[in-house]
Parts: structure tokens; sequence; C-alpha cells
């Protein structure tokens, strides 16, 4: 069943591409332009369209990814995008909606993956399983002209932990072709030192780890970015964007070793993820372009 439905939506996607409506600027959404430091609210309220096409990587629920086609323009690249959340299954892809809009309005084409998370069988490891898959799947589009020579893997909070870890595996993900430029969006980038805080996302690592740094060091080890390394540097560019008045993730997370860091000065965790924000203007120019 799995099979005759992908077979089904590659057939979907080859009709999209080469069906030249979907290039052509549709419903675009003029986003407010705003302050710093966004308040989550502000978020969602934001209009988005809807995804070109839904496509299952998996047998649940969870284990699906969005596909937002260029709105308009020729296509700039490919944005893979890992939404946030706290790894908490009560934050879903809706809340990154407006983000992949205003990305696919910017030329880029978008492969949202949604995953399974703490309280839908997505403890550790397997919310980081499902990005993996989800991230191997964008293969399919080569077959159809997508051009895969350069992709983005842009993950905000806790998924920018998830899309962190994913990137350092994509030598057995992607094609061996594929540049990646990973950007970190306030990303968790230090497991073990973020299960040590205090506020609501902070204490919420313990359940998705099922243990503290003390209890479970090998897994900890194991889903920390901060131990990983890049081993082919030429394939890789890397940046993470911190917002100095952050106060879900702490900016003491927005540094890695092979990682570039650049600091937004007063912005908060939100500002990444509002298409209106300055801070999406600096994401903008930190995605690679084909």
């Amino acid at each position: 069943m799995l099979n005759f439905i992908k077979i089904a939506c590659l057939t979907s996607i080859a009709l999209i591409l080469f069906s030249s409506k979907f290039v052509v600027a549709k419903g675009i959404i003029d986003y407010p332009k705003v302050g710093l430091n966004v308040p989550y609210s502000q978020v969602a309220e934001l209009a988005s369209t809807e995804p070109t096409l839904k496509v299952s990587y998996g047998s649940k629920s969870d284990q699906q990814y969005s596909l937002f086609w260029r709105a308009r323009g020729v296509a700039k690249g490919v944005v893979v995008l890992v939404h946030g959340g706290c790894w908490l299954d009560m934050f879903d892809i809706l809340h990154s909606k407006p983000l992949s809009t205003a990305l696919s309005q910017a030329g880029f084409h978008v492969w949202s993956i949604e995953y399974r998370r703490t309280g839908s069988g997505g403890e550790w490891p397997i919310a980081f399983e499902d990005v993996k898959a989800g991230l191997k799947s964008i293969s399919e589009l080569e077959q159809f002209g997508v051009d895969l020579s350069a992709v983005n893997i842009v993950g905000h909070s806790a998924g920018g932990h998830l899309a962190m870890l994913a990137a350092s595996d994509a030598n057995n993900i992607l094609p061996t072709n594929t540049k990646i430029n990973l950007v970190g969006l306030a990303a968790i980038s230090d497991v073990n030192a973020y299960a040590k805080g205090s506020n609501s996302c902070q204490t919420a690592t313990s359940s998705f780890m099922s243990g503290t740094p003390s209890t479970k060091p090998i897994a900890y080890y194991l889903a920390n970015p901060v131990n990983i390394r890049f081993v082919e540097s030429n394939r890789y560019s890397a940046i993470l964007l911190h917002g100095t008045l952050d106060t879900i993730v702490p900016v003491s997370q927005g540094q890695h070793p092979q990682m570039q860091q650049v600091l937004f000065e007063g912005a908060g965790h939100f500002d990444w993820i509002h298409p209106g924000s300055q801070a999406f203007d600096l994401l903008l120019k930190s995605l690679k372009t084909i």
C-alpha cells in the first residue's frame, strides 16, 4: 500500500512540475512588518497558503512532509524545514506554515517535515529517525528536474536540534553531489546543558530523552549536536542565528565549534518564523541559491 501511495504522490509531483500555473503568483500573502521580540501570538494569527502536496514517508500519521512549490519567479533552490515546539506533540507543523508560505513566495521549493514527537511515540531517537527519513525522501524530486545540487536545511528551536543532527548524517541521506547549507534558527545546540534549565521547554527535554543527563548519559551524548562534526567541510556551510532576547532557548545555545554564529540584537525566539520580521530578512540572506 505504501508503495502505491508513493507512486501516486510522485505522479502528482510530476503533474505539478510540468504545469505552469504553479510558478505564477497566486494568492500571494503580504505579511505585515513587525518590530523586535515577536510574541508567539503574532505568529499564530498569521495567514498561510495550503501546501501544494502532502506526502507520507511512513505509516504513522505524523510521518509526512508538506511540499510548498515556489509561488512565483524562477526557482532559487530548496529549503528543507524542520519546525520546533520543544519536541512536544502539542506543537505541530501548523505554526510553521506562514514561514513555509513566505519562503515559497521568495522563490524556494519548501519541503516541510512533520515528525513524531513526545507524547505520540516520538521520544528520542524516533523523532530524529523520522526527520532523517523525511529528508531522504527529497531525493525523489531529482527525477522530475528539481536541482538538488544545493539544499538548505533549516530548523527552528527543537527542530534546529534535529536538523543539525540530520545534516551531520547527510552522507547517508542525500545524493553525494548535494552541498548542504545548514541554518539553525534559535536552535538547541547543546541538549545536555538545555536539559538543566528551568523553563517549560527546557524541562520537557527529560521527557523527550526519557531521562536526564545523569540517567541517560549515552543517549544525551548521541543526541547532542555539539558532539557532532561535519567530516566533509567542503560539502557543508553552517550558521546559527540567535536573538539576544531569546528566553526559551538561551543565547548560550547559539554556538557550535563548526558553525558560524550570528547574534541578532533585540530579537526573541519567534522572530525567526515571522515573515514580517527583520530576522526573517536575515534568514533569507543566509540561504544558498542555485
